[in-house]
């Protein structure tokens, strides 16, 4: 049986080759698309609506882009009017930021107004958050987006398929008595990571959900594949091989196909059960990837 992914308008685990960020495979099997890409297809859909029109939008997108909402995700700040060398740098950079954190743009945007001393309300916020507004509308437009973000928002909690007018019971979670020492340890820092160390952070009721996808998947394989509790762990879901090496990336790739079949049959049918639990593996491999690094 194919994979439940495959209703949706197009998946995260089949798209075209050839958009991946060759650094780390795990974006090749669940996030191709980045902020690059994006705006790439941004600019050619504004260059087929008028030519002398888009040129002025572009180099104002770039703009809200470079100046006032990538430094708040490490590129340098610059004052004035960017110089070449910056531009292509900043578009460069735009590589590195996945769809997931570009969906929280705005706020990281507001973050770097306040860095630079600027009033929100002035001018120049406004111009430069309808630029970056303008963006994310398309993106959340574009298929992809549903497959890699999901067009529900990010603190809502995930609506389980009803029944016969009996809310679906995940019955696979791993229980609290079966969360070993160890593997709450490593939960704990999970969250805390979301929390205090990601850009932008989590807020709570994401963290309690991706928290709760975790506890689904570690659930199917003690219940399903018979794993033993105390052989759960995060590196059973996404090892730290898989961030660098092709090989292992796919058979994490292999195993959330597996999960995604089991619970198209026997949980729910919903796109959105099935695209909750593939985000929380990219939120999960981002953390595995800044253990790493």
């Amino acid at each position: 049986m194919s994979s439940p992914l495959n209703s949706l308008d197009q998946t995260v685990l089949n798209q075209p080759s050839g958009t991946a960020h060759q650094r780390v495979p795990l974006q090749t099997v669940y996030g191709r698309k980045t902020l690059f890409d994006l705006h790439q297809d941004y600019e050619r859909s504004l260059e087929l609506q008028d030519t002398e029109a888009s040129y002025t939008l572009k180099a104002k997108l770039k703009t809200a882009l470079i100046r006032y909402t990538l430094p708040g995700w490490g590129l340098p700040i610059h004052r004035g009017k960017a110089t070449l060398s910056q531009t292509t740098t900043g578009i460069e950079f735009m590589k590195q930021i996945s769809l997931l954190q570009f969906d929280q743009a705005l706020n990281v945007q507001e973050q770097v107004f306040r860095e630079l001393g600027l009033d929100p309300a002035a001018p120049v916020c406004r111009t430069n958050r309808s630029m970056l507004n303008k963006l994310l509308e398309f993106g959340r437009s574009q298929p992809y987006w549903n497959a890699t973000v999901g067009s529900v928002q990010a603190e809502t909690t995930p609506r389980l398929l009803v029944v016969t007018q009996k809310r679906c019971k995940h019955w696979h979670r791993l229980n609290r008595a079966d969360i070993s020492s160890s593997l709450k340890a490593e939960l704990d820092a999970l969250v805390s990571f979301w929390q205090f160390q990601r850009c932008p952070p989590l807020g709570e009721t994401s963290r309690i959900r991706l928290r709760r996808e975790i506890l689904d998947l570690l659930g199917w394989l003690h219940r399903v594949k018979k794993v033993p509790v105390l052989d759960l762990s995060l590196q059973i879901l996404i090892p730290s091989e898989a961030v660098h090496e092709p090989e292992a990336a796919h058979q994490v790739r292999a195993m959330t196909e597996e999960y995604l079949d089991w619970l198209h049959v026997n949980i729910s049918t919903h796109p959105s059960t099935h695209r909750f639990a593939v985000q929380v593996l990219i939120y999960l491999a981002e953390y595995i990837e800044y253990v790493h690094s």
